[in-house]
């Protein structure tokens, strides 16, 4: 753990995530998603209402938006990818967030190569009775660095992955106090941002029990407002993030 200058890492990255010009493509990157994945849902519970509600009513529903949704999803991993790339390309390098995801699309498959290893050994790790929460930490913590790999010392997914690992090996302590201090900090920034968003929705249940049934309607143009301000707060805990693992990556690669 010497001389990881965590606390270095932590300012370097708040200075990075707090520029506008950083926040804000991400910010729109996260109503894309959601947009792609909330319109599907919100039209399946609405024809899964109409008339009566009943099991054939609801796999009606699921079945007309299930196209939908998938491309939703599908959507979310592809920009997911290539966001993720984005940000450590030009957090390391300092170039338009343009040339970055340039950079980003040529490294496309080695980064969704190590997203689906991570996907696939976290959960096989989970299943394990008893110690698979344990194994499932220990592998999202072994494979963390794994796009960094990819995009700052230019490899393949299967050599990013070992890259990773050893990193993790060598320095798993640090590696470990390192993302506690990245999550805490994460959870703050979206907490914070989250408190006009939790008044509201607080103030609307509270107004929906005193007997006033347009309470949600009432509120919705406010709740509207504050969960994109709760978004914008997301997205900069993203970014710090990003920059976060992008900064240790650097810190520790060499060890």
């Amino acid at each position: 753990m010497k001389n990881l200058k965590i606390q270095d890492s932590v300012e370097k990255s708040f200075r990075f995530s707090f520029q506008l010009k950083k926040f804000l493509p991400y910010f729109v990157f996260q109503l894309v998603v959601f947009a792609f994945m909330a319109i599907p849902i919100w039209n399946m519970i609405k024809a899964a209402t109409m008339g009566n509600l009943n099991a054939l009513s609801v796999a009606a529903a699921f079945a007309s938006n299930f196209g939908t949704m998938m491309l939703g999803v599908l959507v979310a991993i592809v920009l997911g990818v290539l966001v993720q790339g984005t940000y450590i390309h030009n957090y390391r390098f300092k170039k338009s967030l343009k040339k970055s995801f340039n950079f980003a699309k040529k490294k496309f498959w080695s980064l969704l190569g190590v997203m689906l290893a991570i996907a696939v050994l976290t959960t096989i790790a989970s299943l394990i009775p008893v110690l698979g929460w344990l194994l499932s930490l220990i592998v999202t913590l072994a494979l963390i660095f794994g796009f960094q790999a990819v995009v700052l010392n230019n490899m393949g997914f299967s050599k990013a992955i070992k890259k990773s690992w050893n990193i993790f090996r060598k320095n798993w302590l640090g590696v470990l106090v390192a993302v506690i201090v990245m999550s805490v900090i994460s959870i703050v920034i979206a907490f914070l941002f989250a408190i006009p968003m939790l008044f509201v929705l607080f103030s609307a249940i509270a107004s929906f029990s005193s007997g006033t049934a347009t309470a949600f309607s009432e509120y919705a143009v406010l709740l509207l407002l504050t969960g994109l301000v709760f978004l914008l707060g997301s997205a900069i805990s993203k970014v710090f993030q990003i920059a976060f693992l992008t900064e240790m990556y650097m810190k520790l690669k060499g060890r």
